[in-house]
């Protein structure tokens, strides 16, 4: 089976270009600009090992949580994660920076984007079994689920996936700068297809981060510490803004208008990272 990470690549930029699922349909628009708007540009693309010792650690209840599962319990025979980060438009950046309710854009980001980037990813595991491997989708399985107690967290993390494939590392808002930046959406494809993993140019957890607290002063719930965020108040909050824009919600304040906002930014020769607790998973 000749299927290489080029081959990966080129079929998400090309379902990132033309795919109708990455436009705002009219007839959900939230605002006439809002139709037909097309939400992701080109994603990245890494490729990790499903056997890296990485994800059999997540089990602990102080990373992800015991109820956490390994690529090997996705999918019988699994040998390759494939990570995809999904980076917003500029137009949708531009519109969430600043300010405490999310734009209408950055709302069809989250949810019809989503269903985008959900969409993308099924289309390339088809792809996939139409060529012979097994390939799945562990946030589109039945068996997806995420907790709320003891904390929040899930049983499958996108971000956990994105680290160990060499996209980015995490950063105080507990989301993952890249080198597109971190406002975007992650999905994964775990396959049995052998693909060439790509190398972790990092050797901790917020490389990638300044500690500037550019996010935790843009945070309109004020969930942003020194030690990290705390999800379940960003969860009331987002809560709150759903009740206002059923069934959208979403926010995004503390990834709009920061230095990480579409790239890696300077490093912080000052930046004291062990100030910040262990990094746990609100997928």
């Amino acid at each position: 089976m000749n299927i290489s990470k080029t081959d990966i690549v080129h079929f998400l930029q090309d379902f990132s270009d033309n795919s109708t699922h990455n436009r705002v349909p009219a007839d959900r628009a939230l605002s006439p600009e809002c139709a037909g708007m097309r939400m992701y540009e080109r994603p990245l693309v890494g490729v990790s090992s499903a056997q890296d010792e990485m994800y059999e650690k997540y089990i602990h209840p102080d990373i992800v949580g015991e109820n956490y599962m390994p690529p090997s319990q996705w999918l019988d025979g699994a040998r390759s994660v494939i990570s995809i980060f999904n980076p917003f438009t500029q137009h949708i950046k531009d519109s969430n920076a600043g300010g405490d309710m999310p734009s209408y854009e950055w709302l069809h980001g989250r949810i019809e984007g989503e269903a985008y980037v959900v969409a993308a990813a099924q289309a390339l595991a088809e792809s996939l079994r139409s060529k012979g491997a097994q390939a799945m989708v562990p946030g589109a399985d039945e068996r997806f689920t995420v907790y709320t107690q003891p904390k929040f967290y899930s049983n499958w993390s996108e971000r956990h996936a994105a680290y160990i494939a060499g996209l980015g590392t995490f950063s105080l808002n507990r989301a993952v700068i890249t080198q597109k930046g971190i406002a975007g959406r992650f999905c994964s494809v775990i396959t049995d297809i052998e693909l060439t993993t790509d190398e972790r140019k990092y050797a901790g957890l917020y490389d990638n981060c300044s500690l500037c607290g550019a996010c935790r002063r843009a945070c309109p719930a004020d969930t942003i510490n020194k030690h990290g965020k705390a999800h379940m108040p960003c969860y009331t909050f987002i809560e709150k803004v759903k009740a206002q824009h059923p069934p959208w919600y979403g926010c995004g304040k503390c990834q709009c208008g920061m230095p990480c906002e579409s790239g890696i930014p300077p490093q912080n020769p000052k930046a004291d990272y062990s100030v910040i607790k262990n990094i746990d998973n609100g997928n």
